[in-house]
């Protein structure tokens, strides 16, 4: 079951955009030559986005959700996407409970 904050979706449909949630890794080295792999999820709003087959689609009043299939979807769970509070001078940020990444 999928859940939008009431903020998140009228920002989305303000913005005329669909929500984008893909996974994203950075590799950090810290100064005793330790490398460590930090990974997370990415959520943004995306215009004219053009759906391929390694997204999952779903839909909340009238907003679109694109999920990548490589996470994982809680399906007992709500997958619940919210805004953070903005700052001023910065694009506000959202973020998704419920989805998360493979653990390698």
């Amino acid at each position: 079951m999928l859940s939008i904050q009431n903020n998140a979706v009228k920002y989305a449909k303000k913005e005329n955009g669909n929500f984008l949630i893909r996974s994203y890794s950075n590799s950090v080295t810290c100064w005793s030559n330790n490398t460590t792999t930090v990974a997370g999820l990415r959520i943004e709003i995306v215009k004219d986005f053009i759906k391929e087959d390694v997204y999952n689609e779903y839909e909340y009043d009238g907003v679109k959700v694109y999920v990548e299939s490589s996470l994982i979807v809680n399906d007992s769970a709500y997958i619940f996407i919210f805004k953070l509070p903005k700052n001023p001078f910065m694009r506000p940020f959202f973020v998704a409970k419920g989805i998360e990444s493979k653990k390698y």
